[in-house]
């Protein structure tokens, strides 16, 4: 189960940064550095975002459509899909609609009804200035459309302190940090305006002697539209 809490987890890191404009291909010419504080961070601005995970094991295959805007403070998110391990296999389905500090969210299982509490609205986005030091292995890849947007794309590994960063990042609510991943490897694919437009993520991992492989892809779309969300009946 904490394998499982983790996999869930991972598909939240997003990348943060300033926005800025350049008219170069700023991917192949940027240091980590400059790149990480160039990039939008998705979270900034209203953004969509359709993200999935899963893992080498068939343990978990999960959806996450989310909608953010923090200038109306405004939030959704849908979860859904399965997940499982050690002859334990479940479908589960979570929303969470957040208006300012007002909270309400429901899933399967338990089941029931919305449940409203009060959580202070604030920006979700993993602090990716923090992996700078701890980036290997850093070059560009081919471009590609990204929803009609033409991308430029860069790969790079991440070691040592900026491991423990991730997954600080994916159990912030956890006691105890699991500390079971060895390798992360990601890629990123960069519009115009420096909007981040898709956000690959490959782990290994190893519990208990064993190793296994997360998967996560996270597609950031309709940048800059504002979101209207009423409260749940």
């Amino acid at each position: 189960m904490k394998k499982i809490l983790a996999c869930l987890s991972s598909v939240f890191v997003t990348m943060g940064g300033m926005m800025t404009f350049s008219p170069v291909s700023y991917a192949s010419v940027l240091v980590p550095q400059q790149l990480f504080s160039t990039v939008v961070n998705p979270f900034l601005l209203p953004c969509h975002l359709k993200g999935n995970i899963t893992d080498s094991t068939g343990n978990i295959d999960m959806t996450l459509i989310d909608a953010y805007d923090p200038i109306n403070r405004e939030k959704s998110a849908t979860v859904s899909g399965r997940v499982g391990g050690g002859g334990f296999s479940e479908t589960i389905t979570g929303q969470v609609i957040q208006i300012g500090d007002k909270n309400w969210a429901r899933s399967t299982p338990p089941g029931g009804g919305w449940r409203e509490t009060t959580v202070p609205f604030k920006p979700d986005f993993f602090p990716i200035g923090l992996l700078a030091p701890y980036v290997e292995n850093y070059h560009q890849i081919n471009g590609k459309l990204v929803r009609g947007h033409a991308t430029t794309g860069v790969e790079f590994f991440v070691i040592g302190k900026g491991l423990q960063f991730i997954e600080r990042y994916a159990n912030s609510n956890a006691a105890v940090i699991p500390n079971i991943i060895k390798k992360a490897q990601i890629k990123l694919w960069i519009g115009p305006r420096n909007h981040l437009r898709e956000f690959k993520l490959k782990e290994t991992c190893v519990q208990d002697g064993h190793e296994y492989y997360v998967y996560s892809k996270d597609i950031y779309y309709d940048y800059e539209k504002p979101l209207h969300l009423t409260p749940p009946a």
